[in-house]
């Protein structure tokens, strides 16, 4: 005892064995799967979140667009009394708006993007606009700028007989749709609603 040499003591070495057995030791099958089954439930809440978010920036930029053409056909009709007609519209439309493709008459779809498709009615007071977003749903606006109401209009594309700017939209999740016109098959005349339109209103629907 008295020379210092260190006397083991039962158990120690078996202590010492257990402590480096847990400093080695990982994580058990359960705890990797409460890890998982966490990380899964994060995922649940949070891709469907993404996805919303991200295709309502789609249709806000699309709605952009065409209401961005809007301010410039009203500028347009300021200037001149009328709209013109075809190629002369799409060019002062660019003019006014060269971040932008505008389309005579034809459908648009996603690519490129920031395409708006247009049509002049006969007696170049009203033009109906279209564009599609990148989430597929296509937006319309008509800018009506008769001096009065007409009962019945046989003039295209009239889409609605009210007089300034009226807005309309594909519900979301439509299936079916490759392209958006301003004459298609997805503007119905008058304000009531169906399964594949929304509806002029004095807004974009939601």
């Amino acid at each position: 005892m008295g020379d210092g040499v260190p006397v083991a003591r039962p158990g120690a070495a078996a202590v010492a064995d257990g402590r480096d057995e847990g400093g080695e030791a990982g994580f058990t099958l359960i705890e990797l799967m409460v890890v998982l089954l966490i990380m899964a439930i994060l995922m649940a809440i949070a891709v469907p979140t993404f996805l919303g978010v991200r295709s309502g920036a789609q249709d806000r930029s699309s709605q952009s667009d065409v209401t961005n053409a809007v301010i410039a056909l009203k500028a347009i009709f300021a200037n001149n009394a009328n709209f013109p007609f075809g190629a002369s519209l799409a060019s002062e439309l660019a003019g006014s708006e060269p971040e932008l493709t505008f389309v005579a008459t034809n459908t648009v779809n996603t690519s490129p993007a920031h395409q708006i498709s247009f049509s002049v009615s006969l007696d170049h007071n009203v033009v109906m606009l279209a564009s599609m977003s990148a989430d597929g749903r296509c937006w319309y606006a008509e800018v009506n700028e008769e001096a009065a109401h007409i009962p019945a209009n046989p003039l295209p594309p009239f889409a609605t007989l009210n007089q300034g700017v009226s807005y309309a939209g594909t519900p979301k999740g439509l299936s079916g749709i490759t392209a958006c016109g301003s004459a298609d098959a997805y503007v119905s005349s008058g304000p009531n609603p169906s399964a594949t339109f929304s509806g002029w209103g004095p807004t974009y629907p939601t």
